[in-house]
């Protein structure tokens, strides 16, 4: 009956306890169990990371270049002549540097590369120079700081002007161009990154002069004029100095040792000063 199978099979065994003992059989033998090891595997190798430099921060200042464009120079000095600009985005191929690391044709520091800078070969000397500034515009260069003094050379943009010294005020600058012309530059006409206070300032003395020794006395007068009322006479060899000039050099105004202002004619004033340098007033 196919619903009790397990149940005759238990009933058939426990009939065989008076059944005549039964003649032993061979069992059939089973193959031994072999058992395969399992392979142990080996842990997950982390690849090794090669180190990169930490990108350098970019300096772009007033002689490194401008936001969007580097200043390329025809040698490795703040003073040397810049002879275009390189665009942020034009590729650069850097074949040497300087023996400072300092700067190229182009300043080290205004420019990140995806190797270290002492890997490039040294290809030139450095100058060290740290009063270069640069001209941001055209500019006279004057040989009095005033805009009367007389002009030593025209100047154009990108120009490079060695600092020497300054008015107290900081209104003009004193410097040398790469070709030896000395003079004064307007400040708002530079830029440059040099402490000031390492610049030494200029003390401009005021040209003097005396009332002319056969002038018989010198009327010092309000204004421009032969009619203009008379501030007092002045007596020959009278001591003055010169703070300014009319465009043609027929007038001075000078002031006195007591501090009287006014103006009296050049000519009969006896002075070593050059006139060109002093401003005109009037």
């Amino acid at each position: 009956m196919n619903s009790r199978p397990w149940l005759l099979l238990l009933a058939l065994t426990a009939c065989a306890t008076d059944a005549p003992a039964a003649i032993a059989t061979s069992m059939p033998t089973r193959p031994p169990l072999v058992v395969t090891a399992v392979p142990t595997l080996a842990p997950p190798t982390t690849p090794t990371l090669t180190p990169t430099l930490a990108p350098s921060a970019l300096i772009r200042d007033a002689l490194a270049g401008t936001d969007g464009a580097l200043y390329v120079r025809a040698e490795p000095s703040r003073m040397a002549a810049i002879i275009r600009t390189a665009c942020d985005l034009a590729p650069l191929t850097p074949i040497g540097r300087s023996d400072d690391g300092a700067g190229g044709w182009v300043m080290a520091r205004a420019v990140r590369l995806d190797r270290d800078h002492a890997a490039l070969p040294v290809t030139g000397a450095a100058a060290q120079i740290d009063n270069a500034a640069l001209l941001t515009r055209d500019a006279e260069l004057r040989a009095a700081p005033n805009r009367a003094g007389e002009v030593v050379a025209s100047l154009d943009p990108l120009t490079l002007l060695l600092l020497t010294g300054r008015l107290e005020e900081g209104a003009w600058f004193q410097g040398e161009t790469a070709a030896g012309e000395s003079g004064w530059v307007e400040a708002d006409a530079l830029a440059f990154t040099l402490d000031l206070a390492a610049l030494p300032t200029v003390t401009i003395v005021p040209p003097s002069g005396q009332v002319a020794a056969g002038a018989g006395g010198l009327r010092l007068r309000q204004s421009l004029s032969d009619s203009a009322r008379v501030i007092m006479n002045l007596p020959a060899l009278t001591p003055v100095i010169i703070e300014g000039r009319t465009a043609d050099d027929r007038w001075l105004l000078i002031r006195t040792d007591a501090g009287e202002v006014g103006w009296v004619a050049a000519v009969f004033i006896d002075t070593d000063a050059d006139l060109a340098l002093i401003p005109v007033a009037g």
